[in-house]
């Protein structure tokens, strides 16, 4: 698999130098084809510029002809031609040129469709809520899908629907009230849906999920729903672009918040209800760096009296509150979710809505301006999934997921930290899955807190060891799925 990633890695790099490799030698005489490739220069259309003008031969060249490899079709590209993929893989191009004689010659360049690297720019506010009617009106019924501009109403924030720039949305979606057991998936517009889900859920259940989405050709993302009619709420959180603010550095998972035992604050005790709660995270025992601007935390809510909410902030002013939720949960639930979390003057902030509840929080690493990662983003694709042919993970169990090839698209060896959405499902009793690097103790945080029987899924950082992570399951038996959703690598 190595060899593999490596041998498709230089294929890119050929590709993109705009070097190739003649399918046969040109006939004594006969014309001599030459295929050129570069990026169109809009990151997220996938689009590459394919010029065969350098093809030479004795007696003019009357007639270029391309296969781009995502079908069978033969393009006339005699003046040059723009093609736009519909998804990151590799993909085989097939130059065929005739001269005025008749005779013909090939040249073959495998390109790689990817997105290039960027860095995170946080925003924050809401773009769509079905109950109001704010970005689409009424519940999204079976087999339904709506299409999601970034930020429709307010392009001052520079999010526009056709900013080319914008690689991937960071987004919080939230399903209210749904009439039965279902899931969602959020994909860029324009790719066909893939078989991977974002958030699964039970008839009733209001819940949040993360979700990373590379954007579709027109800037914007589409969200499917599986079975039923659930209303949507979708919060910005930030977006990846080339020119953005803020670079990842992953850390190993580390738990700095448990209110049942005092853990972050001293003494153990609730989160009473409707105040704002600031905890200050041990730099030292991290590492961070004093001009962090951002945590990811798996935040996780338990022992709730009431439904409610919790809700990560910048400060405890008041105003900082941007009516947005984090994590929702109902009585008695244990609930987590992902967060990007901001970060000031060394500590992070949590608003909590009516309930008396416990808070715990794990970090997997932060965001600043000098980390030394980059995230990438590529079609969702499934890494793994244990229902077929595996077997369910035992308790106290893990299972090595590899990085491998995703739609023929490899994860670079120089990935430090995996994208990932992770579900437990069929669960035989209550526990939760972790995903965690390399060989090593059994981990004391978790990713995905689920009860006997549920379907649960939550965005994870999984950080990657020798080109593996592992999951792992706390108790009784449960399967597992993976899905990937881009990755970090070293920019330096």
């Amino acid at each position: 698999m190595r060899l593999r990633a490596i041998a498709a890695q230089l294929a890119v790099t050929t590709a993109l130098l705009g070097l190739a490799v003649p399918a046969a030698a040109a006939a004594t005489g006969g014309p001599h084809a030459v295929l050129s490739v570069k990026s169109a220069g809009k990151p997220h259309l996938l689009s590459y510029l394919f010029d065969g003008s350098a093809s030479t031969g004795p007696v003019p060249i009357v007639k270029q002809e391309i296969t781009f490899g995502d079908s069978p079709s033969q393009y006339d590209c005699t003046h040059g031609c723009t093609h736009t993929y519909s998804s990151t893989d590799q993909y085989l191009v097939k130059l065929t040129v005739t001269d005025r004689n008749g005779n013909t010659d090939s040249a073959i360049v495998e390109v790689g469709a990817s997105y290039p690297a960027g860095r995170l720019r946080p925003a924050s506010g809401r773009i769509l809520d079905t109950r109001t009617g704010y970005g689409h009106r009424g519940k999204l019924g079976p087999g339904g899908e709506l299409t999601v501009n970034i930020d429709p109403v307010k392009p001052a924030n520079g999010i526009t629907n056709n900013n080319p720039s914008i690689l991937a949305a960071v987004v919080n979606v939230t399903v209210v009230n749904p009439t039965a057991d279902s899931y969602l998936t959020v994909y860029p517009t324009g790719q066909a849906r893939p078989t991977t889900s974002n958030s699964n859920f039970t008839p009733g259940q209001t819940s949040a999920h993360l979700v990373t989405v590379p954007l579709g050709a027109d800037g914007t993302f589409t969200i499917y729903n599986h079975t039923g009619s659930t209303d949507i709420v979708v919060d910005t959180v930030g977006w990846y672009t080339p020119v953005g603010e803020d670079n990842f550095t992953d850390l190993a998972p580390t738990r700095v918040l448990d209110t049942r035992i005092g853990l972050g604050t001293g003494k153990a005790g609730q989160i009473a209800p409707h105040t704002t709660s600031c905890f200050t995270l041990p730099a030292d025992k991290l590492g961070l760096p004093s001009d962090v601007d951002s945590v990811v935390l798996n935040l996780t809510a338990t022992r709730s009296d009431r439904a409610g909410f919790l809700a990560t902030t910048r400060g405890s002013d008041p105003h900082s509150y941007t009516g947005t939720s984090n994590v929702n949960f109902g009585p008695g639930e244990t609930v987590a979710n992902q967060v990007i979390a901001p970060v000031l003057n060394g500590r992070f902030c949590v608003k909590n809505g009516p309930a008396d509840v416990d808070a715990v929080a794990d970090v997997s690493g932060y965001y600043d301006p000098h980390g030394y990662t980059a995230f990438t983003p590529v079609t969702p694709g499934r890494l793994l999934d244990t229902r077929t042919p595996e077997a369910p993970i035992g308790p106290g169990g893990w299972r090595r997921v590899v990085a491998a090839n995703i739609s023929g698209f490899p994860v670079p060896l120089n990935a430090t930290t995996t994208v990932v959405n992770l579900t437990a499902t069929g669960s035989d009793r209550s526990g939760y899955l972790t995903a965690f690097s390399g060989f090593g103790p059994d981990p004391d945080v978790s990713n995905v807190n689920f009860a006997a029987g549920q379907t649960v899924s939550n965005l994870a950082y999984a950080g990657l060891g020798h080109y593996f992570f592992n999951v792992y399951n706390s108790a009784g038996h449960t399967d597992a799925v993976v899905d990937l959703f881009g990755y970090f690598s070293r920019t330096h």
